[in-house]
């Protein structure tokens, strides 16, 4: 175990990627006892306090999101400014697919709903991703026995999103990973952080990315006009490959418009998922624990490891949301695929409604002004 220390509040754990954003580490908070995920961030990039804020806030709209580790402290220290996420016990899930790990359906179909599951609320709350890959995936064990969560919502703040002639170190985000009109410079969307989903699910499958290059800028440009192998061909022995091979395919098509919204695919994927593993489907996720306490200040305070005590109706939102999974998950035992689908289109139109009238009351508030 490492004794390396990061200012006074950090004890490293280990390492666990190092890339163009910094050092992510595990490490011990000891103004609270409880692990954490650490980015010390590149010197080159020289992030403003106004930049990290903006990150945290971005994480704080997804508080009742049990699919998501936030991000949610800033700070520095002698090695440079960091940023502070929750954490799960087990490996990134990219250390599976290095390894080649030979997932069943059953850890597909984890993966999938997770990530599925957290896009959705992110989207309901206009906060995108736009780096989801297996290296922004955490465990919580050294196997997939159960759904792993996603991090990294708002870190895309960090760098610009690559641009024609853009070298490989300047722009945000996995090329391997990537959505095709990011590769192309174009604008990204939440259909974006959908391509990036299905191309981590056929990561996991093959076990490797489909354009895996040690050349970044060769992946992105393959990433751009190339379709990935069929599954079927690359893992013909698989159980169940034949359907999730269709589940993917529309998520992957290169023209954003083209693809389904969150909440489709994520029926899309309950049906694929169902005939081969459909314990998957009655998975709640667990609430991260300390999530009530971990929502942090994200300005000198943090620094000092003070934390933000939460108003009585932010509690009550997150206590609501931890019954609302445990509710869910009873429900879904008993529903068949086809209820399954149509409750996450009812969800979708209510969202989108909600969204609606909530632009309305602000364009009227602002006529009236």
């Amino acid at each position: 175990m490492s004794d390396q220390r990061i200012g006074d509040r950090f004890v490293v754990r280990q390492s666990l990627e190092d890339s163009k954003l910094g050092t992510l580490y595990r490490a011990l908070d000891d103004s609270t006892g409880r692990e954490v995920l650490l980015l010390v961030l590149a010197p080159s990039l020289a992030a403003s306090p106004e930049t990290l804020d903006a990150v945290i806030a971005d994480n704080q709209r997804l508080g009742s999101s049990a699919d998501t580790l936030l991000t949610v402290a800033h700070g520095t220290s002698e090695q440079g400014a960091w940023l502070l996420s929750e954490a799960s016990a087990g490996s990134l899930l990219s250390a599976l697919v290095d390894r080649r790990y030979k997932p069943d359906m059953m850890a597909i179909g984890r993966v999938a709903l997770a990530m599925g599951r957290a896009l959705e609320e992110a989207q309901a709350s206009d906060v995108t991703h736009l780096d989801l890959g297996p290296h922004r995936l955490l465990l919580d064990d050294a196997e997939l026995s159960t759904p792993p969560r996603v991090f990294g919502f708002g870190w895309w703040r960090l760098l610009p999103s690559y641009q024609a002639g853009a070298a490989a170190e300047t722009f945000y985000g996995d090329p391997n990973y990537l959505a095709a009109e990011i590769c192309k410079g174009q604008q990204a969307s939440a259909a974006s952080d959908l391509y990036s989903a299905a191309t981590t699910v056929w990561a996991l499958t093959a076990g490797k990315a489909p354009f895996r290059s040690s050349q970044p800028l060769m992946s992105l440009k393959r990433q751009a006009i190339e379709k990935p192998l069929r599954l079927d061909l690359v893992k013909p022995t698989l159980k169940g490959v034949k359907d999730l091979q269709q589940g993917l395919v529309g998520a992957l098509d290169k023209k954003p418009e083209n693809r389904p919204h969150v909440a489709e695919w994520l029926g899309l994927m309950a049906q694929v998922i169902e005939p081969w593993a459909a314990e998957a489907l009655s998975e709640a996720p667990v609430m991260p624990a300390g999530r009530e306490s971990s929502l942090e200040l994200p300005a000198a305070a943090v620094a000092s490891g003070q934390t933000l005590q939460l108003g009585s109706d932010v509690v009550e939102s997150l206590q609501k949301a931890v019954a609302d999974q445990a509710q869910v998950a009873d429900m879904t035992m008993r529903m068949s695929t086809e209820d399954v689908q149509a409750a996450l289109e009812t969800k979708a139109q209510e969202t989108q409604a909600a969204a609606e009238a909530e632009a309305q009351a602000a364009a009227e508030a602002q006529a009236a002004a």
